[in-house]
């Protein structure tokens, strides 16, 4: 009895965002913790890889391997010049970005909340940020490894 309630409830997590679809440009634990939460609650998440903004590191790697499960890959070069318009196509058909490239990198990729929003009106954009919108810090990585703090 206890064992079929369990499985229900379990079901009825998976089944609370189905149909929801969030792309990911995340690379650090709070935003791909937060993904991995929706995707285990029914979301299809969708993670960009986006090599450039992503350092490659054992800790990066493996924070992909935990936190990666029920997502889908999506992997781009951003200095393919057609990779904008890609990103924009798919941000069409999407009801949630979650991002901490930072604002500065987000603008230049195109992929900032006022670019998004021209794309997909509908669309709830994730930010995020270590100090705020208006922080002369908006230049620093949000996140950074110990190993990579100094």
């Amino acid at each position: 009895m206890i064992r079929e309630q369990d499985d229900r409830e379990e079901q009825e997590a998976r089944s609370n965002l189905a149909g929801v679809k969030v792309l990911e440009f995340s690379c650090h634990p709070g935003g791909s913790l937060s993904c991995s939460m929706l995707a285990c609650m029914g979301a299809d998440v969708i993670l960009v890889e986006v090599g450039r903004a992503c350092r490659r590191t054992d800790a990066a790697d493996r924070r992909r391997e935990q936190y990666g499960r029920g997502k889908s890959l999506l992997a781009l070069n951003l200095d393919h010049p057609d990779t904008t318009s890609i990103l924009h196509r798919v941000v069409r058909r999407i009801d949630v970005v979650v991002s901490d490239l930072g604002v500065t990198a987000a603008r230049a990729l195109g992929l900032d909340y006022p670019t998004l929003a021209s794309v997909n009106a509908g669309l709830i954009y994730v930010e995020g940020e270590r100090e705020g919108a208006t922080s002369p810090a908006l230049q620093l990585p949000f996140w950074a490894d110990p190993a990579h703090r100094n």
